[in-house]
């Protein structure tokens, strides 16, 4: 992989991060503020990012991986990337929710199933602390993850054999009807980035970068017409699938004209997966001492819902960067470190 090509991935996978805490900012003002549109056209066009995620993960999965035997490596090796990741911040934010709890009672009592002792309400609050859904909801992104890569083998099968069949059959079962519950979605974004790398072909490229411009124009326009008109490109909507498409491909390939690659350091980028995992819940908190404190403007609240991904953005990634320098001198502080990230 060349080194415009690997640093591509990782600045286009720092704006998603931006985008996936639009996605999750509350609106300033509510649904009833007057700069609402703005807000919601910036949430909803957010939703690129997920996706965008999982096709550069199955692209760098499957790059340059012949056979079973790799494939089997790599899994074993997203077990520890992935899988102990997921487990760790997973508990950590139960713990931050029972922290939560002995300050102020939350809306919903997740512990009180624990106090009762039953060995079948356990089972099934630990089933709702990693799996269905995670407590922590920012994460299902990589939940799902982990099981689309325990489907590689299979992946890696189809996609050798017969490449576009198999793209089309995923994209029509998946991407638009969501025939197989839970992993539609995961699965065809997937699929996408691990047929461009099985297939040895440049990742969503096109040949005319203008038109990419133009798709993501489209993008934007379509996204404003399904929120005027009350609709949103959610996972369980048959039409998110093609209009994030264009997204996808629009972004990709506009980056390469407007020469983003220059305003990015490595300070920046290499943190991505620690702001993914930490972003909630600091994100709500500054949210939630922001919005109530602001003046009831447009304009205002417009600036005001950008202002917590911005503030999360900084001091997280002031902690990662303290954190490791901590790491060069405390053994103890590198093997957290590792731990929470998989050893990014």
């Amino acid at each position: 992989m060349s080194p415009y090509i690997s640093d591509k991935i990782r600045n286009i996978s720092f704006i998603a991060i931006i985008a996936v805490f639009f996605i999750h900012t509350d609106y300033a003002g509510g649904r009833n503020s007057a700069s609402f549109f703005f807000q919601d056209l910036l949430h909803t066009a957010s939703n690129f990012a997920v996706p965008l995620f999982f096709i550069i993960s199955g692209y760098l999965f499957f790059y340059r991986k012949g056979n079973l035997s790799v494939i089997k490596q790599s899994i074993y090796k997203r077990f520890r990337t992935l899988f102990i990741p997921y487990v760790v911040w997973c508990t950590l934010f139960v713990m931050q929710l029972w922290l939560a709890s002995l300050v102020k009672p939350l809306n919903q009592d997740y512990f009180s199933i624990l106090n009762e002792g039953d060995f079948v309400e356990i089972l099934r609050f630990l089933k709702r602390m990693y799996i269905a859904p995670p407590l922590a909801f920012h994460l299902w992104y990589v939940r799902d993850l982990i099981a689309v890569v325990a489907f590689s083998p299979l992946i890696f099968l189809c996609q050798r054999k017969h490449p576009s069949v198999f793209l089309l059959v995923v994209v029509l079962v998946c991407g638009m009807l969501k025939l197989i519950p839970w992993l539609s979605w995961p699965l065809t974004w997937f699929s996408i980035g691990s047929y461009f790398a099985l297939s040895n072909k440049e990742l969503l490229q096109l040949n005319n970068k203008w038109i990419a411009v133009l798709m993501l124009i489209g993008y934007i326009g379509i996204t404003g017409w399904l929120i005027y008109n009350g609709m949103h490109t959610t996972a369980d909507k048959w039409y998110s699938f093609p209009v994030i498409l264009l997204g996808v491909i629009g972004i990709w390939n506009t980056y390469d004209i407007i020469g983003v690659h220059k305003y990015f350091p490595s300070y920046l980028t290499d943190q991505t997966f620690f702001l993914y995992c930490a972003h909630v819940p600091f994100l709500t908190i500054v949210s939630t001492l922001l919005f109530p404190i602001i003046p009831k403007s447009a304009l205002v609240e417009g600036v005001a819902y950008l202002i917590p991904a911005i503030v999360t953005c900084i001091v997280l990634i002031t902690i990662a960067r303290y954190w490791k320098r901590l790491n060069a001198n405390s053994r103890i502080s590198y093997n957290i470190y590792k731990y929470l990230t998989g050893g990014r």
